[in-house]
């Protein structure tokens, strides 16, 4: 939490979308400021923080406090299709919830009428974070063995590619930024950022970009917190 946004960026490269780490760095500080530094474990506050939406939220309830819930996640949701939906396109994510809440086993110590809407635990080592964690690996074993079941979700869509993309020069020129933090004078010029970009794009055997390009994603990247501008430069948060 009192890290430097450029020092969270810094340890996060390599982990792509940048974006996360400085959601990470916010909800760190909302959780010093508001939870005087104790992660919250409910679903309503868990989302409130930066960059949490009801599927992480999930996830850090069953991995961190091992609660159960509904963790849908693209290994858990190639689980419940290939075994409850064989052949059958589109299916939505409202007919894997109630099969996945189910199935899930109760929290630890849960007495007999506190397991619904969960499972009964078969036994001690039955909890929500030891049955999602196989979950997990079981859903990665299907993806490399079957045609990927998940792709059969109507929610199913094929990410864009990276190479040549504005997503891979976005990152390009967040690590530019980082890298010229401590220079004399620090921060680069757009100019420094058009022959960056460019000189990445010549490696890979492409062609250079427009400045205005390099320039909108730099405009992009102030709006979103990673840069500032200063004079005619730019700086790394």
């Amino acid at each position: 939490a009192q890290a430097a946004p450029s020092d969270v960026l810094d340890a996060w490269q390599g982990m792509g979308y940048n974006r996360r780490a400085l959601a990470l760095h916010g909800a760190a500080q909302r959780v010093v400021e508001d939870w005087d530094g104790e992660f919250p474990r409910e679903t309503r506050d868990l989302v409130a923080l930066p960059g949490i939406g009801p599927a992480t939220a999930q996830g850090i309830r069953s991995f961190a406090f091992d609660l159960p819930g509904v963790y849908l996640e693209t290994n858990v949701r190639t689980v419940f299709l290939h075994h409850f939906f064989p052949d059958v396109p589109a299916v939505p994510d409202r007919e894997l919830v109630p099969l996945i809440q189910a199935a899930c086993p109760a929290a630890p110590g849960a007495l007999a009428d506190e397991t619904a809407p969960f499972a009964v635990p078969l036994d001690d080592a039955d909890t929500p974070r030891a049955w999602y964690y196989a979950l997990l690996d079981y859903g990665a074993y299907l993806k490399k063995t079957l045609p990927n079941p998940s792709r059969r979700s109507a929610g199913y869509s094929r990410q864009s590619k990276f190479e040549g993309s504005r997503r891979q020069k976005r990152a390009h020129i967040v690590r530019m930024l980082l890298a010229a933090r401590d220079g004399q004078p620090a921060g680069i010029t757009l100019a420094d950022v058009v022959v960056g970009v460019n000189e990445m794009e010549a490696a890979a055997g492409r062609g250079p970009v427009e400045r205005e390009l390099v320039a909108g994603i730099l405009a992009d990247l102030e709006r979103e917190g990673f840069c500032r501008a200063e004079d005619d430069r730019w700086l790394s948060v």
